[in-house]
């Protein structure tokens, strides 16, 4: 059989060097048998691809990417096999095997009612300077296991301060701790926050001003009170100790001394003060790991009065999950920003894990209320950002599972002489569908990381991110400028900020420019009229180059009687495509539509065309043709045919529609060939197709892609 035309060949390359690759799974799989334990599996695969059967490797496709697989002493339950040849995987069923029966799933348990904060009281709601509220948190209903970590937070740390979080023993719905409060000039207030399960809920606490702490005191100042918070923790958690005096502190502070009973279960420093002035003051107590319910009672003495309470220290459940450790950098710069890093001392449940944080002083050191430690994994990190302080420190305290973790940052005063120099914006124009190039740059290389940033007046002209960060050892950075879809020609005023220096910029936007594709604008025919069983020339024509070349699907309102291929391709800059047109004998007279419509590559519309077919005079002399050869292989559909027609015009067509595929090239003597593109509907689906000549003659066949999943995505 002699070869196809260089037309056809040369439209193949085309065709091929212009479709990208195929991203779909490349393996398939024709048999798969288990029989007494031997298992047999052939197929298809990516060639030379080891085939690996259930994750293990089993052998390898051959040049071709044929392969056959033969293994005994198999079994599979499922009667399923997957077989994966790294380009993706597939799964089989295995005739001849029987499932092994299985118990049905158990009834899925009904979801668990969310637990949520409910709400919170203070007691009492207004205090003098110095002295401490106790704080009520009320839960919907009973904590889970494990108990419930409500996360607390002051609305107003220089009035009023609270732990970072207070703990609900499991089954119970309530949970205290201590508010203490600070010296005021006036009557001043903070609300007090606390959240659970989503929920937030707030009260307010009133904070007014203390005696002088220069004023006759009336009666000694002693201890009246120490309250620990929660009374119960999980081995490795900290505790809150509020220390509260009969009276303000007086002058020089109130040092109260300390002590544990048991310092192997439970620590506390030796002493602390209570400010002058103060009545009130709080401390961590710090536990170990135990190994069974352990108490520890910590006493507290002054002015010859010692008060005391009791912590008891539970060890953690088997396969709990609580707070591991907690880093973050113990310097920082004023103005600068670090990551701090929480792990878990195993995976966070479904639904992540919230790990509490908190500041001791958010004039120094900031940070996020808490933190998301996601379903699955161990650690997360978040932002520790320091302020634009003089030099001090703070200290920052995670909690998660009962356990706190705590580390003390020193924030330096920043490098002097550094400063904001510039912003420019390149270019300076755009239009809404394009992006610029913004560099922010200092006096000089800066020491440590620089956070600068950033700010648009029209976010609906133009975007920057919030903010850019300078890496230490540069003296600038670069961010992207966004353009956003506009009617009319704007501006917008990029700003960056740093340390109370701004530099600014403008950009200008103009709307995107309206598209030019070509339009198809004709449909005509060579000749409008012929006989039917004739042939002619169909010509489809754009208003203008098809810049990226285009595609039109063509379609016949008569298809049984004159038949269009189903798409014709455009080159790049062309302006018009011919086509072939075949028809077969007709009765009648008979006026036939051919409607052209852009399909992609960026022409648009359609438009339509009439050919006249008129009555055929004499039948043709009847073309008796065969298909020798049909082939369909990851969408590249093939036909060889020979006929005893040697002028006759050979077309395939979809039996179940009628609709043209194929248009085959004459190769002489009686041979036909011919390939395209053509999508099935599906891996392994046969589609039969009929051959028919214009001269009357037809053949029959069946094809189907046993390659589909490798087709392109756009066919």
């Amino acid at each position: 059989m002699r070869k196809p035309s260089i037309f056809v060949l040369l439209l193949s390359v085309i065709l091929l060097l212009a479709w990208p690759s195929p991203s779909y799974a490349d393996v398939s799989v024709d048999r798969a048998e288990l029989s007494g334990g031997d298992l047999r599996v052939e197929g298809e695969a990516e060639p030379d691809a080891a085939i690996l059967i259930d994750g293990v490797e089993r052998g390898s496709a051959d040049g071709d990417g044929e392969f056959r697989i033969e293994i005994s002493g198999f079994s599979s339950p499922t009667c399923q096999i997957t077989v994966d040849d790294g380009t993706g995987a597939v799964t089989a069923n295995l005739t001849g095997c029987t499932p092994t029966a299985t118990e049905p799933p158990p009834e899925p348990e009904p979801e668990p009612t969310p637990v949520t904060a409910s709400s919170v009281a203070l007691n009492p709601t207004s205090v003098p300077a110095g002295s401490a509220s106790t704080l009520t948190v009320t839960l919907t209903a009973a904590a889970p296991a494990g108990g419930a970590q409500v996360s607390l937070l002051s609305g107003n740390t220089a009035v009023a301060a609270v732990p970072p979080s207070l703990s609900v023993a499991a089954g119970s719905t309530t949970g205290t701790a201590a508010v203490s409060t600070f010296q005021v000039s006036t009557t001043s207030s903070a609300a007090i926050s606390a959240t659970y399960g989503g929920t937030t809920r707030t009260a307010t606490l009133t904070v007014v001003p203390a005696a002088s702490p220069d004023a006759p005191e009336p009666t000694p100042v002693t201890m009246s009170s120490l309250g620990i918070n929660p009374d119960t923790v999980t081995g490795g958690g900290t505790a809150t100790a509020t220390v509260t005096l009969n009276a303000p502190a007086p002058t020089g502070g109130a040092e109260v001394s300390l002590v544990s009973t048991n310092t192997a279960v439970a620590t506390v420093p030796a002493s602390i003060t209570v400010p002058q002035g103060f009545r009130a003051t709080t401390v961590t107590i710090s536990t170990s790991e135990v190994s069974s319910p352990s108490t520890a009672t910590i006493s507290a003495t002054y002015g010859g009065v010692t008060r005391s309470d009791s912590l008891t220290v539970n060890p953690a459940p088997a396969g709990t999950v609580s707070l591991s450790t907690f880093t973050a950098p113990e310097t920082m710069t004023a103005g600068d920003t670090a990551q701090g890093v929480v792990t878990l001392t195993g995976p966070a449940p479904s639904g992540g894990a919230t790990v509490s944080l908190f500041s001791s002083n958010t004039g120094i050191v900031r940070v996020p209320p808490s933190v998301l430690v996601p379903a699955g994994d161990t650690s997360a990190s978040f932002t520790v950002t320091a302020a634009n302080a003089s030099t001090a420190s703070a200290t920052v305290t995670a909690g998660y599972g009962g356990v706190q973790r705590s580390v003390t940052i020193r924030v330096t005063a920043a490098e002097a002489g550094q400063s904001l120099n510039a912003l420019s914006i390149s270019p300076t124009t755009i239009t809404d569908t394009e992006t610029a190039q913004a560099i922010v740059s200092f006096t000089s290389q800066v020491a440590s990381d620089k956070v600068v940033a950033l700010s648009s007046d029209n976010t609906s002209v133009a975007t920057v991110p919030a903010s850019v960060t300078v890496p230490a050892g540069a003296a600038g950075v670069t961010f992207t400028v966004t353009g956003q879809p506009v009617t009319a020609t704007s501006t917008a005023t990029i700003t960056a900020s740093f340390e109370g220096v701004q530099r600014t910029a403008t950009i200008t936007v103009s709307p995107t420019p309206a598209s030019t594709a070509p339009v198809v604008t004709s449909v005509t025919f060579s000749p409008s009229t012929l006989e039917g069983g004739a042939a002619a020339t169909g010509t489809v024509t754009l208003d203008g180059p098809a810049t990226d070349g285009a595609v039109v699907d063509l379609v016949s309102s008569h298809p049984d009687l004159v038949q269009v291929q189903a798409e014709l391709v455009f080159s790049v800059n062309s302006t018009s495509e011919s086509f072939a047109v075949t028809t077969t004998s007709s009765a009648s007279d008979v006026p036939v539509t051919i409607t052209a419509t852009a399909r992609c590559c960026g022409a648009q519309g359609a438009d339509s065309g009439v050919l006249d077919v008129t009555r055929t005079t004499a039948p043709p002399e009847t073309d008796t043709v065969r298909i020798t050869d049909i082939e369909w292989r990851r969408c590249i559909f093939s036909v060889e045919a020979t006929g005893t027609n040697h002028d006759a015009i050979l077309t395939v067509h979809l039996a179940s529609s009628g609709s043209e595929v194929l248009e085959l090239t004459n190769l002489g003597n009686g041979e036909w060939a011919g390939e395209r593109a053509f999508r099935p509907p599906g891996s392994n689906v046969p589609v039969d197709f009929v051959l028919r000549s214009n001269f009357g003659g037809t053949d029959t066949a069946t094809a189907a892609d046993r390659r589909a999943g490798a087709c392109r995505g756009d066919l």
